[in-house]
């Protein structure tokens, strides 16, 4: 929930995208949940994953969306957003596990 944000210093959020650049039902009842509650997360950090399939033209807008949204309540997105596109393999993990150690030696 929302409200657990304000526990956390750091938080990992990630989000698929539906259709050509919608958010997923799921992220899109936590940010209005967030919304309707006014939370700020002014002392929370973010790092943001971002899955879509390349072959639609607005790729991963998932991850912006969300991004934009918790930019608006004052959150502090520490890296660019990782996209990760179709279906998770090795290297995918691989890339994730490099993204996590890099946050956390932040």
């Amino acid at each position: 929930s929302a409200n657990k944000l304000k526990q956390h210093d750091l938080v990992f959020i990630g989000s698929s995208t539906y259709g050509d650049g919608d958010l997923n039902p799921i992220a899109e009842m936590f940010l209005s949940a967030a919304h309707f509650e006014n939370h700020t997360c002014d002392h929370t950090k973010f790092a943001i994953l971002s899955l879509g399939d390349s072959s639609y033209l607005q790729f991963a807008a998932g991850g912006q969306i969300l991004s934009d949204s918790l930019t608006k309540m004052g959150a502090k997105v520490i890296l660019p957003i990782l996209t990760i596109d179709g279906t998770p393999d090795e290297t995918t993990f691989s890339k994730v596990r490099e993204r996590a150690d890099k946050i956390i030696d932040l």
